[in-house]
């Protein structure tokens, strides 16, 4: 468990769904907390008081909002936690059981079946996805490409993709989002709601999450969440790579009969 996934129990004590519904003084907090994740064991409430321009009153409301009775029981718990999280990541075993099956649904292979009739029958088919699902985007649309299909990825919710969608043919968006909550890509999947001619595909591992809700496709998987203070993200994108490439491996199949 990482210090991200103990502060996350604020989301659930709060009924809140994403960080912009935190009022201003828990934000500065949880970001002063986040961003100085390795020093808080060290801190009184006074300096993370300072530190996030709060009061001593609000860090400790705070405090008791997600779960701890006192700041000494919350810092006790992120260095168990943080202990805990050392010993399981020592061996490799827990890189080997990221594709195990139990962390995708049973039902993978006739969802697998359905993208890949979808992307074969499609005029176009478009990847969206930012930082490190864009770069994904931009390699499983090569892989498309090469096989003959039209396809191309963008990381610009601003580019004018319908500009580039067949006008006679079924198009298919493909949204590669982990957490699946990122607003960018919301905006995409709700810019085409409306849409008859165009199919969402979303690849996530929240499939709660409000782009996993717009979805007429979702192919959604099991992975923690891992990031180094609030923003940089570094959760596993091997189950995303996965079934892209079992979507391609089985256009491919379907091209050879």
């Amino acid at each position: 468990m990482r210090l991200i996934e103990v502060l996350e129990r604020t989301i659930r004590v709060l009924k809140i769904d994403n960080f912009e519904n935190l009022s201003e003084v828990e934000l500065a907090i949880y970001r002063f907390i986040l961003n100085n994740d390795d020093k808080i064991s060290l801190m009184r409430v006074r300096d993370v008081a300072n530190g996030s321009h709060t009061s001593a009153t609000s860090v400790m409301r705070f405090i008791k909002k997600i779960g701890f009775d006192s700041f000494p029981e919350f810092k006790l718990h992120l260095k168990n936690t943080a202990l805990e999280q050392a010993s399981s990541e020592n061996g490799l075993d827990s890189y080997f059981d990221i594709l195990n099956k139990k962390n995708f649904k049973k039902d993978l292979d006739d969802q697998v079946e359905r993208c890949a009739d979808l992307v074969m029958n499609a005029g176009t088919t478009v990847f969206m996805g930012l930082g490190a699902s864009g770069a994904i985007g931009d390699y499983a649309s090569r892989k498309m490409a090469n096989l003959g299909l039209n396809s191309f990825a963008s990381t610009d919710r601003s580019y004018p993709i319908q500009s580039r969608l067949s006008k006679d043919k079924v198009n298919v968006i493909f949204v590669l989002s982990v957490s699946g909550n990122t607003v960018e890509m919301l905006d995409v999947v709700n810019s085409f709601a409306s849409d008859s001619n165009t199919k969402i595909v979303v690849i996530t591992s929240n499939a709660q999450s409000r782009v996993a809700q717009k979805a007429d496709y979702l192919l959604d998987y099991i992975s923690n969440d891992e990031r180094t203070h609030i923003y940089h993200d570094l959760s596993s994108q091997i189950p995303c790579v996965f079934i892209l490439e079992l979507i391609i491996k089985r256009i491919r199949q379907k091209q050879t009969l």
